[in-house]
Parts: C-alpha cells; structure tokens; sequence
C-alpha cells in the first residue's frame, strides 16, 4: 500500500467518525470544516504510521537457540589451548 492510499484511508475514518450536526445552518460551510479536519487527521496518522512502522531502522532477526558465536548446534564448542 504506498503513502497515498494509506492518507485517502486515514482521512475516510476521520470522515466517517464525524457527527453532523442536527442543525446544519451553511452546508458549505459544514464541508469545509469536515475537509479541514480529516485532512488534519490523516496528515497527523500518516505520520504516526511512518514513525512506528516505516521510519524504524530494520530490527536485527533473533539467532536460533543453539546457533550463532556461543556454540550448540552442529559444531564442537572452541577449545582453549
């Protein structure tokens, strides 16, 4: 999903979670306030979503139990001389 789609997405459940109000005076005016805030929402969460999810330098893999510097697996643990 690239960066656009995830904003449209972002900016729909703001939209969606909007209350109309009863007594819409100016419909144009309503519009205008609702653009104003989803777009504020969605640039808000684009971000939060590229500092938790995107931004983060890649984590190291976990080694497997019994592999890596400490011995176990298949080869005979270091010996002293």
């Amino acid at each position: 999903m690239d960066e656009a789609e995830v904003w449209v997405r972002f900016a729909c459940a703001a939209i969606a979670g909007h209350e109309v109000p009863d007594d819409i005076d100016d419909l144009d005016e309503l519009v205008d306030d609702i653009i104003e805030v989803s777009e504020a929402v969605a640039d808000g969460m684009v971000e939060a979503y590229k500092e938790r999810f995107v931004e983060r330098a890649p984590r190291r893999s976990r080694r497997s139990k019994g592999k890596g510097r400490r011995g176990g697996g298949d080869e005979p643990p270091p010996t002293a001389d």
